[in-house]
């Protein structure tokens, strides 16, 4: 036969109401699942504690994380202005150039023309140009 370990249920005048019979294997095993259940409770309460703690952190910087998504919005704005007033501005810009380039024609002014020839058409160079009259020779005939 074997041990077995007996919890005896009393009553407030000492009557015996109950009796349970338990093997020690049984009693281990409820003491080691009884040990986890208070140790999962203790973590859950720690855990708990801990968040209570660190909500109003948690809050601060949400709030400053809003606070910046605000700022990146409001230079967007900025950087879109500035990026339409540089637009009007290269557009007045090119109407200025294109002003000036009418009143030159108008008042007679030379412009210097990067793309002409040096020569003209059909007439001799003038003095102020500074023309290379030495011959050249080509590369293939060296």
């Amino acid at each position: 036969m074997r041990k077995n370990i007996s919890l005896i249920i009393l009553d407030q005048t000492g009557c015996r109401v109950k009796e349970l019979n338990f093997t020690p294997a049984r009693l281990i095993g409820l003491a080691l699942l009884s040990a986890v259940l208070i140790g999962l409770i203790t973590l859950a309460v720690f855990d708990y504690n801990r968040l209570k703690k660190s909500l109003p952190l948690v809050r601060g910087t949400h709030h400053s994380l809003s606070l910046q998504a605000d700022k990146i919005v409001a230079q967007r704005r900025q950087i879109q202005f500035l990026a339409n007033d540089i637009k009007s501005l290269q557009k007045k810009r090119t109407e200025l150039r294109h002003l000036e380039a009418k009143i030159k024609d108008l008042a007679g002014l030379e412009r210097i023309d990067e793309a002409s020839s040096p020569y003209g058409i059909g007439g001799s160079a003038t003095d102020d140009q500074d023309i290379d009259h030495k011959k050249r020779t080509p590369a293939s005939s060296r």
